[in-house]
């Protein structure tokens, strides 16, 4: 039995983290954003109406894979820039490595990682 532990405590937290998501962030999800990127802020306005303007020294890194753009903020939080949704996304990584190297922060770029 204990040889099972890890597989029941896998899908245990799977279930727990999907729950925890879709409770508390479910009316985040499919919803049309506009982010507008410059090198002194980066601006983000929604369907509702609501609107951020955050600076770009906030950017503590930013991260690459395959599927997505993370950009992690000092605050702790991140935006998360899924690559299929974006229109221009070849001139979007290139301002987003220029903006890094301009800001000094970090880079990352992993494309052939993928989720295990």
């Amino acid at each position: 039995m204990v040889f099972l532990y890890p597989f029941w405590e896998k899908r245990h937290y799977i279930r727990h983290y999907k729950g925890f998501i879709k409770e508390n962030y479910q009316n985040r999800f499919n919803k049309v954003v506009i982010i507008e990127f410059g090198y002194d802020f980066m601006y983000s306005k929604d369907i509702t109406g609501s609107e951020i303007k955050i600076a770009t020294s906030e950017i503590e890194e930013i991260n690459e894979i395959s599927s997505s753009i993370f950009i992690k903020l000092n605050i702790g939080n991140s935006l998360i820039l899924p690559k299929d949704k974006i229109q221009d996304i070849d001139g979007i990584i290139l301002f987003l490595k220029q903006l890094a190297n301009s800001l000094n922060v970090k880079y990352n770029s992993e494309n052939d990682w993928k989720w295990k």
